[in-house]
């Protein structure tokens, strides 16, 4: 029994450190996978749409997202086929829709260029295009165009999200990983008082 005894042990050593390194393996494997999992926001609609053709005067374009996004350092550009911008007063940001408001937009086709933060800020870019066929009496004076650059309206975003994660808050994955880190190091521990315990055994 002497002799079993010791070979129980010596071989339970090993057994144990494989047991370690396959739980740190799996544990090790939860902290990689949200990442995939806390996929970045996109662009869910327009307004007017991709390729659309509008009939009214519009006053603002609009972006919809699939989460929250920030106001500062977003930027619309709406451009006419004469490289003039049409847009009209501040970007605004109202939880998942960026407004932009734009003016004299007359009969053509116009092209919208965006770039917007995402409130872990993660940018996103992209451009879509429409078509304004406005009738006669709707059509804008000549001339009544805008050329300046588009400016954002920095109280817009909303309270609670990107100001605080902006200022260094945890972020979602930063606290997965923490409590893997945590996981790993109760595992470790516990690991070894079962292999002080053993040795002890007879």
């Amino acid at each position: 029994m002497g002799d079993y005894g010791r070979m129980v042990r010596t071989q339970g050593f090993p057994r144990a450190v494989a047991l370690v390194l396959a739980v740190t393996g799996l544990l090790g494997g939860v902290a990689v996978a949200p990442a995939p999992a806390l996929a970045h926001d996109e662009l869910t609609g327009t307004s007017p749409a991709d390729g659309a053709t509008v009939d009214t005067r519009l006053e603002e374009v609009t972006l919809t997202f699939s989460g929250v996004v920030r106001a500062d350092g977003s930027t619309v550009t709406v451009t006419g086929r004469d490289g003039a911008t049409h847009h009209d007063g501040p970007l605004s940001v109202r939880d998942r829709v960026v407004h932009q408001p734009v003016t004299s937009m007359g009969s053509g086709t116009y092209r919208v260029q965006w770039r917007v933060l995402a409130a872990d800020g993660h940018p996103m870019t992209g451009e879509f295009a429409f078509t304004v066929a406005l009738p006669p009496e709707l059509e804008p004076a000549p001339g009544s165009t805008s050329t300046a650059p588009p400016t954002v309206e920095l109280t817009a975003t909303p309270p609670g999200t990107a100001t605080d994660q902006a200022d260094g808050g945890s972020t979602p994955a930063g606290w997965v990983i923490a409590l893997v880190v945590a996981a790993l190091v109760l595992a470790l521990a516990m690991t070894l008082v079962l292999l002080r315990r053993r040795r002890g055994q007879p």
